[in-house]
């Protein structure tokens, strides 16, 4: 469960020497936990040292890193992007921001995920989100054959005013 985000690397260099492994994935470059490109677009040697304990006969990495590590050649058939959007401080406009999300059933639920978590870091002094602080989600979002999704959130939302569930609702919508 890696929750430090992604990286996505071009080539990968493997060095062992006395039970300790370093790997060097060339071309990297990261995304946050939510699929949020980080550090603009310049790539760099993203370096793990890796120690390994031998269990049962067999090779084993004792402290994977907290990431998961995709190669670029894979990147395009296993994530897809998607635009998630925030309101600005007035709350009149949506401001888009494009995330990458595994392709799959758990799309919906990563998307509003996103969501909640609120937005990146590089862009909080620009935009906010209409979800209170605090709203989780219950379970899965369920999308049915007719494209309708069904997002359970906590209760809270419904105590918001009416003007403030409407912008939470164009939010989720959009």
């Amino acid at each position: 469960r890696p929750g430090q985000g992604t990286i996505v690397y071009d080539a990968p260099t493997i060095e062992s020497a006395d039970g300790q492994v370093i790997a060097r994935l060339r071309g990297a470059h990261q995304l946050s936990p939510h699929g949020v490109w980080l550090d603009g677009t310049t790539s760099t040697t993203a370096t793990f040292p890796l120690s390994l304990v031998q269990e049962g006969g067999q090779w084993r990495i004792d402290n994977p890193p907290n990431v998961l590590a995709v190669p670029t050649s894979y990147f395009s058939s296993l994530f897809v992007p998607f635009d998630i959007y925030w309101f600005d401080h007035t709350g009149t406009v949506l401001v888009p921001t494009t995330v990458y999300v595994p392709r799959g059933e758990e799309t919906a639920t990563n998307l509003v995920r996103g969501l909640l978590a609120g937005p990146p870091p590089s862009q909080r002094d620009v935009t906010v989100s209409a979800f209170p602080a605090h709203t989780d989600l219950d379970l899965a979002v369920v999308v049915n054959d007719a494209g309708i999704a069904e997002v359970p959130l906590s209760s809270e939302v419904l105590r918001l005013p009416p003007a403030d569930l409407n912008r939470l609702v164009v939010q989720l919508a959009w």
